[in-house]
């Protein structure tokens, strides 16, 4: 009697954490998006997952037995297996730095090393922090303390990776340009501030977002390609350029003393 008694209780308990294996195993690296306004299964698809083709999978992911169940507002699950590669990861942290997934979560969480992140995903660091990301295929940006950035969704398969700074001050390390056949440069990153684009051409430079939002870009290697109010500038080595928000950007202009900016 007994002992039928432990073999049945032993049962219950592997089951119970079999269970419970499972359910922790389906949700590790799932990610979490929040439907918004005018967005159709199709631009979700061709946004989040890696073969937009396997909507249906999505769909059953979900629960959703109809495409016109998904309304703005709604919570929809893209699991690993279905969603893109990540466009950045945290390669190094250092003090405080938080992240929220997409554009309709308002929930911060703590960034962990190693952490993929996705379009619209947000990062900020505070004070005394700041946090290295590896951008896929391009290299290092460095977010200082005090900072605030975006992932962008990209418009098509052909544009460079683009991070939206918001706030605060970024560094870059990008991997050497690759030049086609027409010896021309391929732009590897694109900064999007909210006065000014930085096509990057150059491997190393950076960016600082004033609380008026006007940017300067400072370039410390290589060239990058500033534009503001339908002007463009090319900022070469040594050289920094000032965009007051509304502005076209200044001419080029010499920096006294460029600092060197190491990865460390």
């Amino acid at each position: 009697m007994h002992k039928s008694l432990l073999i049945i209780l032993s049962f219950i308990t592997v089951l119970t954490l079999s269970l419970f294996t499972e359910s922790n195993t389906e949700n590790i690296g799932v990610k979490k998006i929040i439907v918004k306004k005018g967005e159709t299964l199709s631009v979700i698809a061709k946004t989040h997952l890696s073969n937009p083709s396997r909507w249906r999978e999505l769909l059953k992911y979900n629960n959703i037995p109809n495409p016109n169940l998904i309304r703005p507002g709604r919570e929809l699950l893209i699991p690993a297996h279905l969603g893109k590669e990540p466009i950045a990861s945290a390669d190094f942290i250092k003090g405080n730095v938080d992240y929220k997934e997409g554009e309709g979560s308002q929930e911060w969480n703590s960034l962990k090393q190693k952490q993929g992140l996705f379009p619209l995903d947000t990062v900020r660091t505070l004070s005394n922090a700041k946090v290295d990301l590896n951008v896929q295929g391009t290299g290092l940006i460095r977010v200082h303390e005090n900072t605030l950035v975006q992932i962008n969704a990209l418009k098509s398969e052909k544009d460079p990776p683009s991070i939206f700074l918001r706030k605060g001050s970024i560094d870059a390390f990008v991997s050497k340009l690759i030049k086609t056949s027409a010896h021309k440069q391929i732009e590897k990153l694109r900064i999007i501030t909210p006065s000014s684009i930085a096509g990057v051409r150059g491997t190393e430079f950076r960016i600082d977002l004033d609380p008026k939002e006007n940017s300067t870009i400072s370039c410390f290697e290589g060239l990058v390609e500033v534009s503001a109010e339908n002007k463009t500038v090319d900022v070469p080595q040594g050289y920094a350029t000032f965009v007051e928000k509304g502005k076209a950007p200044l001419e080029p202009f010499k920096i006294p003393d460029p600092p060197k900016i190491t990865k460390e």
